[in-house]
């Protein structure tokens, strides 16, 4: 379910958009949003100083993220990932695009914003406890020295650092020091540094990696309950399926780009209609649409069907199918490009079965891959036979997916 905090400052909710929503200078601030992360279009490209080669990370990646999401990013190794995740801390610059987060517009800001920005909206949790803790300062000590950088009072910093601890249950550990800690102790005391500022949102990239999966599920569980309580939204990069498969939704990356999006659905038996449940059996797996038009088809449908290369669109019926085209250097005025020999010839030049290149019947004819719309596409999603859903309890059919009309679920993505 997705929340924003009603906290003030001094309490433990997350700041959403309001206190950390924008630099105090004039041009690095977004116009208002109801989307907390808006990437569009965006492009991250390398250079080498030593050799003229350039590397493209990030490709026209979209990417929209709703306040109080639980979010992962899966993909392969090189996919762009972490690129995407540091942009999204401040860490690096898009190289063109839109990339605006709480209000921040980073692609225009200069170094003293960015700073800003890193200590008040993003907080960071890391793969490997050093970057994530002092060694000589103890778990108390940790969480407080931010607060001790941003001016806090020591008033202020202890009962800041006490509540994180509680909720992250070290409160026997606060004296301990790094070295003492388990390494799920270690990052679940990162998690309480990451959020000692009230960030607007977390970034945990690969915050389960070096531990067994006993632990990484207490470290997980630990950021579900944050982002419950708190409503802060949080983003994990990973390649545990086990974590992949328990958040909100889950984004695929694929060479630069987003490609395909899974939402998970409360059941409508015992939950409100629109809302979340981890791990609940309702699932809805579609292909991401940016506004040019570009999307990936997922490496199942290419193994299934070669396309080698090229496809034939149609809209037939309210729905778009995409069907094996014939290469240019094999069509000729009397085959027909759907079989693996040319047919007899038929009036005008056509075939006797088929006089155009539509889909036709037969041991040859490939199937097409259907994805069904209420109307003309701009951007958005996609969903099919591919799609991999799970059936609504009693309906005995699959669940619409969130971007088309459904009168038993509110829409989360409007």
């Amino acid at each position: 379910m997705m929340r924003a905090s009603t906290g003030d400052n001094g309490s433990l909710g997350s700041t959403g958009l309001d206190g950390n929503a924008g630099p105090g200078g004039q041009g690095t601030q977004a116009a208002p949003s109801r989307q907390l992360i808006v990437c569009e279009g965006m492009v991250k490209i390398y250079k080498t100083s030593e050799v003229d080669v350039e590397v493209v990370a990030l490709q026209g990646l979209d990417l929209h993220v709703a306040p109080g999401e639980l979010m992962a990013l899966v993909g392969a190794s090189g996919s762009g990932k972490s690129t995407l995740l540091n942009i999204l801390g401040g860490l690096d610059r898009p190289t063109a695009g839109r990339c605006e987060v709480a209000g921040w517009d980073l692609a225009r800001m200069d170094e003293r914003d960015l700073t800003q920005y890193r200590r008040t909206v993003i907080g960071h949790v890391w793969q490997q406890p050093g970057r994530n803790l002092l060694p000589d300062l103890s778990v108390r000590e940790n969480i407080e020295f931010p607060l001790v950088v941003a001016g806090e009072s020591s008033r202020r910093r202890a009962a800041r650092s006490g509540e994180l601890l509680e909720m992250v249950g070290m409160v026997d550990q606060a004296r301990a020091r790094p070295t003492q800690l388990s390494g799920g102790e270690q990052q679940r005391a990162a998690i309480a540094v990451a959020l000692a500022n009230n960030p607007a949102i977390l970034l945990a990239d690969e915050p389960t990696g070096e531990l067994d999966s006993r632990t990484a599920a207490a470290v997980f569980n630990a950021l579900r309950l944050l982002n419950r309580q708190l409503g802060i939204t949080i983003i994990v990069v990973t390649h545990d399926q086990s974590i992949a498969s328990a958040v909100d939704r889950t984004i695929a990356i694929r060479d630069g780009r987003t490609s395909t999006e899974t939402v998970r659905w409360a059941n409508m038996a015992g939950g409100d209609a629109g809302s979340y449940a981890p791990g609940a059996p309702v699932a809805t797996e579609s292909v991401l649409i940016d506004r040019t038009g570009h999307l990936q088809l997922p490496a199942a449908v290419l193994h299934t069907i070669q396309f080698n290369g090229r496809a034939e669109v149609r809209v037939v019926n309210g729905h778009v199918e995409l069907w094996p085209a014939a290469r240019p250097d094999t069509r000729s005025a009397g085959a027909n490009p759907y079989t693996q020999s040319a047919p007899p010839p038929g009036p005008m030049g056509g075939s006797a079965q088929n006089s155009g290149p539509g889909p036709m019947a037969g041991p040859y004819a490939p199937a097409p891959l259907s994805a069904p719309i209420p109307g003309p596409i701009s951007g958005g999603r996609a969903s099919g036979p591919a799609s991999g859903g799970a059936p609504d309890p009693g309906s005995g059919a699959a669940p619409p997916h969130p971007a088309l009309p459904n009168p038993a679920r509110a829409n989360p993505w409007q």
